[in-house]
């Protein structure tokens, strides 16, 4: 005979709580069904061990109610509950006017001495809408994601839209395996300039047009790519995309500046990645200082200690280092020091914020930044005369956006000239 309990808690199992929801909703419509996680289970675990961390799991004993034969509480995982209950104070605590776990919940737990107050993040579905038991479990679990990736210690309420997005993003995740030998990607650039307008270089930009839904923006995709394990194959062929590109162009004589190219953390964790780098340019017969490697703050902080050991190589072979909206991570001066970085790119936030007493006084303690470790400074996102002028006269030395060009593809890029405002649209 299957059971129907967990062997650690006494709760119902997984099993048990699929066969109450079976009939559940049509017994009790005003029913709710609420997932609960302990946050940070794991990271309790290994530092109080397996024995005592399990001491936690007394959290089982305070989501049965004996008295309420209309209430089930189960065990579905490691650190995860459930609750079938008509009765949500008893878990949850609306007094405040926003969801919050009730007192039951937060009460303190002790580890012998070790006082611990657990955080919970919890979904909340209710059961008049739901037409079956896997759809019930599903969407709790939809809003159960919503709770943990907004930072844990919250309540998530069902969201029908959320799940919308949720199931477009694993359409998506799936389609993205084709993208790449599909010919599904490509790049476009945009142009970098000096005071003068003169392209100095150019940002390579990945795009993935989708067969059925169009343009995806990379900041829907790219995320999707680091879970599924492609974006150091996806990284390599805009490398040598960029690298075919610049080839061209250098041919025809018509471009004598740098290829920007964009590198996330998981990239910069691949084995001997100053030696994939430097091995690709020699493919391609692209000289190391005709290529810009372009890292946000926070990922260049996330993998410090590669990015202490490849960077210098890349850096010491003629590769520019740029940091990526830079402003917006945590790095102390100290750390940007000892980092082997040329270039420091403003944020397009900041330079929104030209012309305001608050933003004028940012820009310039960024630009102090850059003069004073003696780095050049490029500010994105440059859409008005006035905001070049501006970051200009501040001692910016470069500068990129919709006032000199959108992103283009390759045979589009404008080489020749100086670069004016052809574009009204504001940048996205």
């Amino acid at each position: 005979m299957l059971a129907l309990n967990d062997e650690l808690t006494k709760l119902a199992n997984i099993r048990n709580l699929k066969k109450q929801l079976e009939w559940y909703p049509t017994e009790y419509p005003d029913g709710q069904l609420l997932l609960i996680q302990i946050d940070y289970f794991r990271e309790l675990k290994q530092t109080f061990g397996e024995a005592r961390s399990d001491q936690l799991l007394q959290v089982a004993k305070r989501l049965q109610d004996k008295e309420a034969p209309d209430q089930l509480a189960a065990r579905i995982s490691e650190s995860q509950f459930a609750v079938l209950t008509r009765d949500l104070h008893r878990y949850i605590d609306n007094s405040a006017g926003s969801l919050s776990p009730s007192a039951l919940l937060t009460k303190p737990f002790y580890l012998g001495p070790n006082k611990l107050d657990l955080t919970y993040s919890m979904a909340l579905v209710p059961l008049r809408e739901e037409s079956n038991a896997q759809d019930a479990l599903y969407h709790a679990e939809l809003a159960l994601e919503q709770a943990v990736s907004r930072g844990g210690n919250q309540i998530a309420p069902y969201d029908r839209q959320f799940a919308e997005d949720a199931r477009f993003r694993l359409t998506l995740e799936r389609d993205l395996d084709r993208a790449l030998p599909d010919r599904q990607l490509t790049l476009h650039y945009q142009p970098q300039v000096d005071s003068a307008g003169h392209m100095i270089g150019a940002e390579a930009l990945l795009r993935w047009q989708h067969p059925e839904h169009g343009w995806i923006s990379p900041a829907t995709f790219i995320p999707l790519a680091e879970r599924r394990g492609l974006i150091r194959s996806i990284g390599q062929w805009v490398l040598e995309q960029a690298c075919r590109d610049l080839k061209n162009w250098q041919q025809r004589g018509s471009f004598i500046g740098r290829v920007s190219v964009n590198v996330t953390p998981l990239q910069l964790q691949t084995y001997r990645y100053a030696q994939t780098v430097l091995d690709t340019l020699r493919a391609f017969d692209v000289a190391p200082t005709s290529l810009s490697l372009e890292l946000t703050e926070s990922g260049i902080i996330e993998e410090s200690s590669t990015a202490l050991v490849d960077l210098p190589l890349l850096r010491k072979a003629g590769v520019t280092i740029a940091i990526d909206d830079f402003g917006t991570g945590f790095s102390s001066l100290s750390y940007l020091g000892r980092l082997p970085v040329d270039t420091l790119k403003i944020d397009k936030s900041f330079v929104d914020q030209v012309g305001t007493t608050r933003g004028d006084d940012l820009l310039k303690v960024l630009l102090d930044i850059g003069r004073s470790l003696d780095m050049k400074v490029l500010a994105e996102g440059v859409e008005q005369d006035e905001q070049r002028q501006k970051l200009e006269a501040m001692g910016c030395h470069y500068f990129q956006g919709y006032l000199f060009s959108r992103p283009v593809p390759a045979d589009q890029l404008p080489l020749t000239g100086p670069l004016l405002a052809a574009a009204q649209e504001p940048q996205r």
